[in-house]
């Protein structure tokens, strides 16, 4: 629970602050976006002392010149969690910055396909590691998650507990993505007995490219 919770606000996570900012709202009118420009950034600005030391452990993660994901710095301050879906597409080779103009190379040192993470080693000197939450966040709970330069990245609040959404969650697809596959959309590697995945027909092999007319461009988005 306090390795998900963590990386539910420092990897990739919620909405960004910066879309909800300039989504359109209907009907609204200049001095009323001007009040709610202004109270976002006061909102923002409450914000970033808190998370201040957190910024210190988050990194972001890069391939060539494409941004992966955010990564929490952990261990002895040589080692990164990050999303394994994201890395596992990932061109190039790895690095990460920090936000003040630092940059580490990294590689690949673990996977732990079910929790969707994936361990990095850096070269160079040491980061800040996290410091880990001893209790358990209650439903309610606000969450915001850092940015590496300490603005926020996202934000949001706990509206469910700790599930295991393979084994309790109706909607489980049941779909393996092929992880090396580089065309659009997500390649079947595997479908699961007694899914839904099964019962709809589809088979290793195939690719998926839409759900309900939507483009896809990664497993989780199935």
């Amino acid at each position: 629970m306090k390795i998900r919770s963590t990386l539910l606000l420092t990897c990739l996570l919620a909405g960004s602050i910066a879309a909800q900012q300039q989504a359109d709202i209907p009907l609204l009118r200049p001095e009323e976006r001007q009040t709610v420009d202004g109270q976002a950034d006061e909102f923002n600005q409450a914000l970033t002392p808190i998370l201040a030391t957190a910024a210190k452990s988050t990194v972001r993660v890069w391939a060539g010149k494409r941004r992966l994901a955010y990564g929490t710095v952990v261990a002895d301050g040589h080692k990164v969690l990050t999303k394994f879906s994201e890395v596992a597409r990932a061109t190039g080779d790895l690095r990460v910055d920090t936000g003040d103009g630092a940059v580490r190379a990294a590689v690949i040192a673990g996977v732990y396909q079910d929790e969707d993470l994936a361990l990095l080693t850096l070269t160079g000197e040491a980061l800040t590691p996290v410091q880990w939450f001893a209790g358990e966040p209650k439903l309610g709970s606000f969450l915001t998650a850092p940015q590496p330069g300490g603005q926020p990245a996202a934000f949001g609040v706990i509206s469910v507990l700790q599930r295991d959404l393979r084994e309790t969650d109706k909607a489980y697809v049941g779909v393996l993505g092929d992880t090396h596959f580089a065309g659009p959309g997500v390649k079947v590697q595997d479908v699961k007995a007694d899914s839904g995945a099964a019962a709809a027909g589809l088979r290793a092999g195939d690719v998926i490219l839409q759900v309900n007319k939507r483009p896809i461009s990664g497993v989780l988005e199935v």
